[in-house]
């Protein structure tokens, strides 16, 4: 299984983000925000499937082109904070793997 820390970075103000996501047995894999005050929630699940991570709160938040086994770190992609709950702003952003956990 893997787990990896992921900076994100939103495209209107390069305002930086930084979540984990692991790997866990069966369809639901967890994420956590790391960054204080980023997202509320600050945790929860989130679907693997066709290279996107897509929590499972409605119009949360997603990473397209992240496949949670595929990924190394430097990995790069597009995202979308469809709505943060808190002070991440909206819009596109761009994530990177920053680290295995």
């Amino acid at each position: 299984m893997s787990n990896w820390r992921v900076e994100l970075t939103a495209n209107s103000d390069n305002q930086k983000a930084i979540i984990d996501v692991m790997d866990t047995l069966g369809p639901l894999n967890k994420w956590r925000c790391v960054t204080d005050d980023a997202f509320i929630p600050d945790e929860g699940e989130f679907i693997n499937q066709a290279r996107r991570v897509v929590p499972l709160i409605p119009n949360f938040w997603q990473l397209d082109d992240f496949d949670i086994d595929e990924v190394q770190v430097g990995s790069t992609g597009p995202g979308e904070v469809f709505e943060s709950g808190s002070s991440f702003p909206n819009g596109p952003v761009s994530w990177r793997v920053v680290k295995a956990l």
